[in-house]
């Protein structure tokens, strides 16, 4: 995985159905200093992975359209691509006290926890 960003400190693929959410999500992200590219759904999340696997995080929403949501990509990446580290998403509580085995924020999030979060993932002491 890439570790040579210089002062970038990681490389996320953003995974989010709702447009508005995704742009928002990514600018922010982006603002932190990480390079960011995003995906509409799980499906296209897996797309993007297989074509490219030098991503440092998988950041996703957990309730999205389609076949798969963000708990079922987030197994998938963490057997598929091991040591990529993944974080879920979501307004619904019950979703936080799941076992998905990957750090959970909690819809709304403020900016200062996103950067927190992202960075103790990506950048542990």
């Amino acid at each position: 995985m890439r570790a040579d960003y210089g002062r970038i400190a990681g490389r996320i693929l953003v995974v989010e159905d709702n447009a508005a959410v995704r742009r928002s999500v990514v600018r922010q992200i982006e603002s932190f200093g990480y390079k960011v590219e995003s995906a509409a759904s799980a499906g296209e999340a897996l797309y993007i992975l297989r074509s490219d696997q030098d991503f440092d995080m998988v950041f996703s929403d957990v309730v999205m359209p389609g076949e798969m949501d963000g708990v079922d990509l987030a197994r998938i990446v963490q057997r598929d691509y091991p040591g990529m580290r993944v974080v879920l998403t979501s307004g619904y509580p019950d979703y936080e006290q799941a076992n998905h085995n990957c750090e959970f924020l909690p819809k709304p999030y403020r900016r200062d926890a996103l950067r927190a979060l992202l960075s103790r993932c990506l950048n542990p002491a």
